[in-house]
């Protein structure tokens, strides 16, 4: 099975020079690069126009990203009629850079299916995973992918998914959580501030600083409930498994970002905050 791009001219480029001037440029800005021993990286999924820039701050600062022999990338669900852990089991993704084959080599050998949902047409219509393949596909040319949407589960799900990864190679293994953090203002009827600039202050200074701080205490059994609660991140879910299983990992935030300082003419009644973070390994 083929997944063919469906946002490409949507959320990215369809052209593969687009694709690699954008994050050529991205690269460029970078004025001091960090490079680390990363397991896993939280990274968002919006327009590149407004997150591809955060997002690939994060993806850079890996330190030989080529020597993983998968990517597992955990999308946030925004489509209806997905209500387990799924997986997309065979085949490839399309990428305008060339198709990211699915390791199912792999995802048979750990029995992946004991535990998600094999069902591919079920991540057809969600964006959340293919915007991040470009990125993918140009950092690491040859590497697999296994992409599993993850919603809103149990906390005796997150149990179960938490032992199945932590009992994996996570030194073959990078993981990936596409997620974008809060969505505030008019377009999305979450507006406890108001508008204006004090909003974005509260969001930006006190809201995604309260949930990125529960994210770096590792509190994962705390993210998904605080997140309904707060309305902190559309892929919490995700971020809470990926917590629970690389809790041994130092966890750094290396870009935030949001949409209306990318795109200052929207103002501030509707935005979207993005945030790069990744987990590392702890100097052996």
């Amino acid at each position: 099975m083929r997944r063919k791009m469906q946002f490409a001219n949507m959320f990215y480029p369809s052209k593969r020079l687009d694709v690699e001037n954008i994050i050529k440029d991205v690269e460029k800005k970078i004025e001091k690069k960090e490079y680390l021993d990363v397991c896993g990286a939280i990274l968002p999924h919006a327009g590149w126009l407004f997150s591809g820039e955060t997002a690939l701050k994060a993806l850079f600062s890996i330190k030989n990203p080529k020597k993983y022999k998968r990517v597992i990338i955990f999308g946030t669900v925004h489509t209806y009629g997905v209500f387990e852990p799924t997986i997309f089991d065979e085949g490839s993704w399309e990428t305008p850079l060339g198709e990211l084959k699915v390791d199912n080599k792999y995802i048979k050998e750990k029995n992946f299916e004991k535990y998600f949902e094999v069902a591919p047409q079920k991540h057809n219509d969600e964006h959340s995973i293919e915007v991040l393949l470009p990125f993918i596909k140009y950092l690491m040319p040859d590497i697999k992918i296994v992409p599993i949407s993850i919603p809103v589960i149990s906390k005796e799900k997150l149990e179960e998914l938490k032992v199945f990864f932590e009992e994996l190679s996570q030194d073959e293994n990078l993981y990936i959580v596409s997620s974008d953090f809060t969505h505030y203002g008019v377009n999305y009827g979450f507006l406890p501030k108001g508008t204006g600039k004090e909003a974005y202050r509260w969001v930006v200074e006190e809201k995604d600083k309260a949930f990125i701080e529960l994210i770096e205490e590792k509190k994962y059994y705390e993210i998904i409930p605080y997140s309904q609660k707060h309305l902190s991140a559309c892929g919490a879910p995700a971020i809470a498994l990926m917590t629970s299983f690389l809790s041994e990992c130092d966890i750094q935030v290396i870009d935030y970002s949001a949409s209306c300082d990318k795109y200052v003419q929207g103002g501030y009644d509707s935005f979207v905050t993005y945030c790069g973070i990744v987990y590392k390994r702890r100097e052996r």
